[in-house]
């Protein structure tokens, strides 16, 4: 908690605690449950204007304010169930698998693709090379690569 201490009081306006009576108040006779008792309510007092200070400075109107915030809180995450946000969250774990799985295809593709360009770019280096005239005559052949 904040420990401001108000400059007219010369303490803290959250400060509860009891405070010893003046010499000339303990010497009437039930002054001192009276005085006592208006000095805790006058605590009171300061302590709830302190919270209304604190509340309108966080945006709320004061403490009804904070209450009214609260409800709404509340009435807002009652409109959406416990269950809508498991099937939320299961419905992403299910996309966030497949995307996975393309993810998975998308790199073995690119590997294939990578070694069948790989496979024709040496048989037409092979096929143009001066060493393998005879290979040049020949007609070039599919590969068959096997793929899931």
């Amino acid at each position: 908690m904040e420990s401001a201490q108000d400059p007219a009081l010369g303490c803290n306006p959250l400060d509860l605690q009891e405070r010893p009576l003046p010499a000339r108040v303990r010497a009437r006779p039930g002054a001192g449950a009276a005085l006592d008792l208006l000095e805790r309510s006058s605590a009171v007092l300061r302590f709830r204007s302190e919270l209304q200070r604190r509340m309108a400075t966080a945006g709320c109107d004061g403490l009804q304010g904070l209450f009214a915030l609260a409800e709404r809180l509340r009435q807002a995450l009652a409109a959406v169930s416990h269950a809508e946000i498991d099937a939320a969250a299961h419905d992403l774990a299910r996309a966030t698998d497949r995307m996975r799985a393309l993810q998975d295809d998308l790199r073995e593709l690119q590997a294939v693709k990578a070694d069948v360009q790989a496979a024709l770019f040496a048989h037409v280096a092979a096929a143009i090379s001066p060493s393998s005239a005879s290979v040049s005559s020949q007609p070039m052949q599919a590969s068959v690569i096997d793929t899931p």
